[in-house]
């Protein structure tokens, strides 16, 4: 899921920052990723002390965020089978 809304902030952006992180530029959690997504999100100058806040548009911000759960014909993810709950409610569990 998180793979196809970043695609989308990415994109807004274009290639150059993250071409410039090298062999980290797929790396979602290596630091040249992360500040080019939040310079693509937020705008180059957002994350410095009165900087403009000039990345995208909210609008876009949201469609990127509801992406994974459009049809997967229309660029959705696939559905995913329910799991079991991980934890046993306080209500069944024996005293």
């Amino acid at each position: 899921m998180a793979r196809r809304a970043t695609q989308v902030v990415q994109k807004s952006a274009g290639p150059g920052c993250l071409d410039g992180c090298g062999d980290q530029k797929t790396n979602t959690s290596a630091p040249c990723w992360v500040d080019c997504f939040y310079k693509a999100a937020l705008g180059p100058d957002a994350g410095k002390a009165g900087g403009q806040v000039a990345g995208m548009p909210v609008a876009g911000l949201i469609a990127a965020w509801e992406k994974p759960f459009e049809p997967e014909d229309e660029g959705g993810c696939p559905a995913q089978p329910e799991r079991q709950s991980w934890f046993v409610p306080a209500r069944q569990v024996a005293i």
